[in-house]
């Protein structure tokens, strides 16, 4: 349902936004709205990577120190096939999701490729420093035409420039732009990663090729960090909308001081960095230092729930 909800908020449909009221006409409408279906397999197929490339890292680690052999071949050879597949059918998907954000959200769009005048056959800005006060790009390196032809399939393909509305109803340029080639990037490594490694697998070496399963294992975190990169884009792209269209943030912002706010988001990150920063990962650094369990000596996840069976078993003796 979030994923439903968030892709609304991105392309609304189905609604009528009067007197500050959504008046709905179509349920159908707002929960498959144009967007909700390639948002869906995107993201998806973004946690299936990221979850690959982490069990990739954790066989490759087993593989360089020689421990769990079998375990870590299977690891290691599943993750890498599916991470091809995965990997280059993300691009297909990921197009398709930019062909929406463009048909729907072009300011978006404009952001992400740094365009500022409205042009035909704009040129895709490798890298640039996006300067708002001059409303202009600086130290760009182009591919000229590519803009055009990856966001409307069409060489000649019209791009609506940032210029063409005031600089309050633009989103901020940099973090869009900067955060989309941090995903497009990491997302193109994730390609030459899974063909390298399923070569490596198709000719047997894989288990012999240290280097490259260093590379795996300090890649394992690489899939969150394109899904964070890629909610960036997302989010940074949609302002000031928080309903693209129709909802400005700053009419849905709630009447807090700053420094119930600072308070608030302050204790959040407290917490998850306490849950997750500490707990989670010292608990998952300890389950991928024991191993594997052998068939029929699964370990529990907690010691109490283990002392709990052990107690049921004594009693059943």
């Amino acid at each position: 349902m979030k994923i439903h909800f968030h892709s609304w908020m991105q392309t609304p449909s189905g609604v009528s936004y009067i007197d500050g009221r959504f008046i709905i006409h179509s349920w159908y409408e707002v929960i498959f709205n144009p967007s909700v279906i390639p948002r869906y397999i995107h993201m998806l197929m973004a946690a299936y990577l990221s979850t690959a490339f982490v069990i990739l890292g954790v066989g490759a680690y087993y593989m360089i120190k020689g421990i769990n052999k079998q375990f870590s071949q299977i690891c290691i050879k599943f993750s890498l096939i599916s991470i091809l597949l995965l990997s280059i059918g993300q691009v297909f998907v990921g197009d398709d999701v930019g062909l929406e954000v463009h048909k729907h959200q072009p300011f978006k769009t404009a952001a992400i490729e740094g365009v500022w005048e409205t042009q035909k056959g704009a040129p895709l800005v490798l890298f640039a420093y996006p300067d708002e006060n001059q409303e202009k790009n600086l130290f760009a390196i182009e591919i000229p035409k590519l803009a055009s032809l990856i966001n409307t399939h069409k060489l000649d393909g019209q791009l609506i420039g940032l210029k063409t509305v005031k600089k309050e109803d633009r989103p901020l340029v940099a973090p869009v732009f900067y955060s989309f080639r941090i995903m497009v990037g990491v997302g193109l490594l994730m390609v030459l990663i899974g063909i390298i490694g399923s070569i490596l697998v198709a000719k047997g070496s894989i288990l012999k090729a240290t280097r490259f399963l260093k590379v795996c294992v300090l890649c394992s975190p690489i899939g969150f960090i394109a899904i964070i990169a890629g909610w960036f884009t997302a989010e940074f792209g949609r302002q000031p909308w928080v309903v693209y269209g129709m909802l400005r943030t700053e009419y849905a912002v709630s009447d807090l001081s700053f420094i119930q706010v600072a308070i608030s988001l302050s204790l959040i990150i407290i917490v998850y960095f306490v849950i997750f920063g500490f707990f989670y990962f010292r608990y998952f650094s300890r389950i991928i230092k024991q191993g594997p369990s052998e068939p029929g000596t699964e370990r529990m996840p907690y010691a109490y729930f283990q002392s709990v069976e052990e107690n049921i078993s004594k009693k059943g003796d």
